[in-house]
């Protein structure tokens, strides 16, 4: 399953002098049997290089709540109202789907905003950690006690510069006490979302993997 025109892609590239991957969040422009074209990074290379003609690069987007990821290559790098990338494209079997019966978790240092008392108190908590699915977070007792079974709310992810803050209905899933941390850590799943909101969140879980793999943190 190829990424349709218009979609956002990650595209990463290995550079041997850091020995890591580079990611950009870029748009698909057109897509064929033969190519399909990109948003070329406006940025360079760590190594100061632009993209050149038979660079290999790794494509990853999300369709439908699940991953796809794919290796390919450079064709050559032009422009016309802005400057592109010509890829070859995968052969189906190529393609891996990469998220399956899950949606991937990781840890995040986000502050999300809920509604309490019918919209009434804004409460602000921070995010222990995210999925596609729903979120886990951080709460004084206090503030455990506010929450009804049912919640309203707004995440804010930030993505290609752009912040968004994406509405949500949840329910609490699992409510425990870390005595270490003397925190309450109340688990939500998500009952009401945009499946396009849901991708932007998807995304930013793949992304946050990726950096905290460059970082050397385990998720």
């Amino acid at each position: 399953m190829l990424p349709e025109p218009l979609q956002t892609v990650t595209l990463s590239v290995y550079d041997k002098y850091t020995n890591s991957k580079q990611s950009y969040t870029l748009k698909t422009v057109d897509v064929k049997d033969q190519h399909l074209i990109i948003q070329s990074p406006m940025q360079l290379l760590p190594n100061g290089k632009p993209l050149r003609s038979g660079t290999k690069v790794e494509i990853s987007y999300v369709r439908a709540g699940t991953m796809y990821l794919f290796e390919t290559e450079v064709i050559k790098a032009f422009e016309e109202q802005e400057p592109l990338l010509l890829l070859r494209t995968p052969f189906p079997e190529q393609i891996q789907k990469i998220q399956r019966r899950q949606y991937l978790r990781v840890p995040t240092n986000l502050v999300m905003t809920l509604s309490l008392n019918d919209g009434k108190e804004q409460l602000e908590a921070p995010l222990i950690d995210l999925s596609g699915g729903g979120f886990l977070l951080a709460l004084t007792l206090r503030e455990a006690e506010k929450l009804s079974l049912s919640v309203d709310g707004k995440l804010p992810i930030e993505e290609r510069g752009r912040k968004h803050y994406i509405p949500f209905k949840a329910r609490v899933v699992n409510v425990k006490y870390n005595q270490e941390k003397k925190r309450y850590e109340v688990a939500f799943q998500f009952t009401e979302i945009k499946e396009s909101d849901r991708e932007v969140i998807i995304r930013y879980c793949f992304a946050r993997q990726l950096e905290l793999h460059r970082k050397g943190v385990k998720s």
